[in-house]
């Protein structure tokens, strides 16, 4: 009985850890020397377009696009920044949801219909991690944050 409640524990700690749905991977493989988290079973696809990787991860309503470029010179507070001026702009921008230091998640406005869209920017080692929802498909409020919680890094 005694080693039966630390069992207990480690796995209730470890349901609680993955309650929502997720497991983290690392996207080294892929080009990117960051771990965010996936559904099990989502599909991860990179390919080089100019001079940045496009890493995709997909599985259902879960559709992210990373946008990786090397030897960049901006902070990620500065990228952030320019990310939200230039969404502001946007005919189809309706208003920000949530913001962080490093990214947001802002309303589309489509007439009757809602839809959501998130920016996420992370910068490791002269690296910078461009995060966004992969622009097909439609989306909640919530399966929006689910993906932008997914790609926030510690």
């Amino acid at each position: 009985m005694k080693r039966l409640i630390p069992i207990l524990i480690l796995a209730f700690g470890v349901i609680a850890c993955n309650s929502d749905g997720l497991e983290t991977i690392s996207l080294q493989e892929h080009g990117a020397n960051i771990d965010i988290k996936i559904p099990a079973g989502a599909e991860i696809k990179s390919e080089p377009i100019g001079f940045r990787n496009e890493i995709t991860v997909k599985q259902d309503k879960f559709n992210i696009v990373i946008l990786v470029k090397d030897e960049v010179t901006k902070t990620a507070a500065e990228m952030k920044k320019e990310k939200l001026d230039g969404v502001k702009k946007l005919d189809i921008f309706s208003k920000i949801i949530q913001e962080d230091d490093n990214g947001f998640i802002y309303e589309i406005n489509q007439g009757a219909d809602k839809n959501y869209d998130f920016r996420y920017i992370y910068v490791k080692n002269g690296t910078s991690h461009d995060f966004r929802r992969n622009f097909v498909g439609d989306y909640t409020l919530d399966e929006v944050k689910t993906m932008y919680n997914a790609v926030k890094q510690k």
